[in-house]
């Protein structure tokens, strides 16, 4: 999945969230004060946040918007941006794969407490058969990651930047190309 940016709801203009769970400030303008009298503009350059983990191991950030900070799940702000609002006040966040720090919009949907009751028993059952695996990367992702290592050409993106584009390291991306991981899947072998 590539790395797409969304605005938030409520914070158009200052805050986005990506497809793979990030949070970013953008740039903008803020009134600052010198002294008592003197007012001037400067530009805050934006930045991805750092999430904060809270007390129920969600991922949460801080938004500030008229002198008003709020601290937010970042899994809501993504399904929220991505999917729409909760279809009611009885729905909440799943995470399929029963990682609540994993928040790839893939990774998420709404839906009611019996259904995430239901994946708890799931990924319980999974644990104890040792078959839960946790990757940070989807079948999907792989092979997507593969079509691009295929491009030999001049253009190609190294694998930093194919990395920063899947919320990736750059040897996570080497280790594909090379059948170090995944080739199971991708069918490259480690002889690469």
């Amino acid at each position: 999945m590539r790395e797409k940016w969304a605005d938030i709801i409520g914070y158009e203009g200052l805050y986005q969230v990506s497809s793979l769970g990030r949070v970013r400030s953008l740039d903008r303008r803020v009134l600052c004060r010198r002294g008592d009298y003197k007012r001037y503009k400067s530009t805050r350059a934006g930045s991805v946040l750092s999430p904060g983990v809270a007390s129920n191991d969600y991922l949460t950030v801080s938004l500030s918007s008229g002198g008003e900070q709020k601290t937010r799940t970042v899994h809501s702000l993504v399904l929220e941006s991505f999917v729409g609002n909760r279809p009611s006040k009885r729905h909440e966040c799943r995470h399929l794969d029963g990682d609540r720090t994993n928040n790839k919009l893939n990774n998420l949907s709404w839906g009611t407490p019996e259904e995430n009751g239901e994946d708890r028993k799931r990924h319980m059952a999974e644990r104890a058969a040792g078959t839960l695996t946790k990757t940070k990367l989807s079948r999907e992702e792989v092979l997507e990651i593969v079509g691009i290592l295929k491009n030999k050409s001049y253009g190609r993106p190294t694998y930093k930047e194919i990395g920063l584009e899947f919320g990736v390291g750059a040897s996570s991306i080497h280790n594909i190309d090379h059948g170090k991981s995944w080739s199971w899947l991708t069918g490259v072998s480690g002889a690469n």
